[in-house]
């Protein structure tokens, strides 16, 4: 509910900009956005996800101390990763330095989305819609009183942005130190255990949201700030259907870690019915995309997007990879195996020599298509993961079943 909330509100101010600001403008929001998501993925590097592992072994023992040691070693990494975005952020784009300069002095804040693992380690999910609730509605009040009652620029509405994740952050570690009050002593052996696990998962990340975010910087290069609002106006849809993906595959991440821990077969089912539920939600969106893109853009963005709608349906098919992909991280990390993220490296590198080759000459369409490419990729190796380490979860019957039906 709270990832709901917060990606309810984010649709709502997109579409605000979207429309108020212009292409344009949008496209420049959406670079910024491409340059702090990965700022903010080098910040967290893989130890959000380790948290909720570490806390599901160490609840009965000690919780306080693994935190108190994870927040030690998120805070250092976050502080080199934000100066080293305030030193890059005047070379990316001049244009946009003041822009760039004062979300990456945020990175702290913005990058803080680890408290989600901690409420439901310790069964308190509604915090995260407290947390959430005050952010959103913030969030809400900034984006109608910027754009539509003062009808102010993007660098204001940003700075409004960056409040509402300062609030977020400020009740989300209230009520996160009323679960576990980290102790702030310092134990190497825990440190380390984070850093070995998270290493190969933030490496991972890192080449993983460069993959998703090179189309928006190279477009904007290659082509016009234009063509990146086109290109993000149907992205960001495909993006607001991965925050729910996440939002409905994380937690259960500690759940099948027990039972691949202690019932091998019990967690080798649950893996199996979570990857057919998803067929039946995910294959649909697929097959509609095409026959709905034009009319769900220009309701959401209004006639100047209509070109988006191109691209909409290919990221349809991009969907249904992204959450068997993100399937495939769930059950890999719940069964200890990490490596696999390094193949991340390899779909970046796809989806940026195939950017290079498509965009100067089909624009943002071939974008779409260089991720759809690089998308594939990531799946099969997921996939040939989760073969290898916890055996075939493909069912023929129902998967020829569930495809005949589409």
């Amino acid at each position: 509910l709270s990832r709901f909330l917060s990606v309810a509100v984010n649709l709502i101010s997109l579409v605000m900009v979207a429309r108020i600001l212009g292409a344009e403008s949008f496209g420049e929001y959406a670079f910024i956005m491409a340059y702090v998501n990965i700022v903010s993925s080098l910040a967290d590097f893989g130890t959000t996800s380790v948290l909720a592992k570490g806390l599901a072994q160490e609840r009965d023992k000690m919780p306080d101390l693994y935190m108190g040691n994870f927040l030690y070693l998120r805070l250092a990494i976050t502080f080199f990763f934000t100066g080293l975005a305030l030193i890059l952020a005047p070379l990316i784009k001049p244009e946009l330095v003041w822009p760039l300069l004062i979300c990456s002095l945020a990175i702290p804040v913005i990058a803080s989305r680890f408290f989600d693992p901690i409420f439901q380690v310790f069964e308190k999910p509604q915090y995260s819609v407290y947390a959430s609730l005050y952010y959103s509605l913030s969030f809400l009040a900034v984006s109608v009183i910027v754009l539509l009652w003062l009808k102010l620029t993007l660098i204001y509405f940003l700075v409004g942005w960056i409040g509402s994740n300062i609030l977020y952050t400020l009740v989300a570690y209230w009520l996160a130190r009323r679960l576990v009050r980290p102790r702030f002593k310092i134990h190497w052996d825990t440190i380390k255990s984070i850093v070995v696990l998270a290493t190969p998962l933030g490496i991972g990340a890192l080449f993983y949201t460069i993959n998703t975010r090179a189309d928006v910087v190279m477009l904007s290069y290659l082509r016009s700030m234009q063509e990146v609002g086109f290109y993000t106006a149907a992205y960001k849809l495909l993006d607001l259907g991965s925050i729910v993906a996440i939002t409905v595959l994380w937690p259960l991440i500690p759940i099948l870690s027990r039972k691949l821990k202690d019932q091998p077969e019990t967690g080798k089912t649950a893996a199996r019915y979570v990857m057919e539920a998803a067929a039946l939600v995910s294959f649909p969106i697929a097959v509609m995309a095409p026959y709905v893109a034009s009319p769900v853009i220009q309701t959401l963005y209004g006639a100047e997007y209509a070109e988006s709608a191109r691209v909409l349906g290919v990221f349809g098919v991009v969907f249904v990879l992204l959450v068997y992909s993100l399937i495939g991280v769930v059950i890999n990390l719940s069964a200890g195996m990490v490596k696999q993220a390094y193949w991340n490296a390899v779909a970046m590198l796809i989806n940026i020599a195939l950017n290079m080759v498509f965009i100067p000459q089909y624009g943002f369409i071939g974008a779409a298509y260089a991720t759809l490419a690089s998308h594939i990729f990531l799946l099969l190796v997921q996939q040939a993961y989760v073969i290898k380490n916890i055996g075939n979860l493909f069912v023929p019957a129902f998967w020829l079943k569930i495809c005949s039906i589409n």
